[in-house]
């Protein structure tokens, strides 16, 4: 979270432009390193594949979050769900039923 209390990835959307950046030191592997250089080619700086790879991370963390989240919820009323698409299809079931006797 930042210092306001929201979300990572809600607030990219909203209001990050890539404007400002902080400097930063990070140790990395030499292989590490070697693979960042080979992935951003020759044109591109380390750190912006790194920024754009931090980004994509956060957002993933975020989505998993989220389905967690609604996995938990779901399970949580899950017989409740699961009684009233039962009754749904009994319902259904009994309006085919009358419909294919009214038919004969």
């Amino acid at each position: 979270m930042d210092p306001h209390g929201t979300r990572y990835v809600r607030s990219v959307g909203e209001w990050y432009d890539g404007g400002m950046k902080v400097e930063t030191s990070v140790t990395l592997s030499p292989e590490l390193i070697a693979a960042i250089d080979a992935c951003a080619g020759g044109g591109r700086h380390r750190s912006e594949l790194l920024e754009e790879l931090a980004w994509e991370a956060l957002r993933r963390r975020e989505r998993a979050i989220r389905t967690e989240r609604d996995i938990a919820l779901i399970n949580l009323h899950a017989d409740f769900l699961n009684s009233e698409a039962e009754e749904f299809l009994t319902l259904q079931a009994d309006v085919w039923a009358d419909e294919t006797d009214a038919a004969r």
